[in-house]
């Protein structure tokens, strides 16, 4: 990537940790899920029930208990924990959960939208087009 630095078509580390500063659920005392100054989501159902759940599912326990040689890939590992959750609606919010904790929410998403759009306007180069996509409640 260095060595592309400078070329045509070159590559860029765009850096946006510092406009997160303060925004992440780990700088707060009390992590909440609702809290619109946390751009990161955070588990939103109990912790003790996601993993009173898992602890249930035999297949996820083999793999992560470490006794085992099996290994399974994280998108098998959903699938496994949603037919364990089955029709159950809190079993199925769990399964939101663990599937986009650690993402980053909207605020998240357009601080990074903006400091591409800055280095790419830095950088003369014409800028990508923008594509605003409707926001979905996945617990809806």
């Amino acid at each position: 990537m260095k060595a592309s630095f400078g070329a045509p078509g070159r590559v860029f580390f765009i850096d946006y940790d510092r406009q997160f500063h303060g925004n992440r659920f780990c700088d707060r005392v009390e992590p909440n899920p609702n809290d619109a100054e946390t751009w990161f989501f955070t588990y939103g159902a109990n912790q003790a029930a996601i993993g009173d759940f898992l602890d249930s599912i035999p297949q996820v326990q083999e793999v992560l208990s470490g006794h085992s040689n099996r290994t399974m890939s994280y998108a098998t590992l959903l699938q496994v924990i949603a037919e364990a959750a089955g029709d159950n609606k809190e079993k199925r919010d769990i399964l939101v959960d663990l599937t986009r904790v650690f993402h980053p929410k909207l605020a998240g998403h357009r601080i990074i939208e903006r400091r591409l759009r800055n280095v790419v306007t830095a950088t003369r180069a014409r800028p990508p087009p923008l594509i605003v996509a409707p926001v979905v409640d996945a617990k809806a």
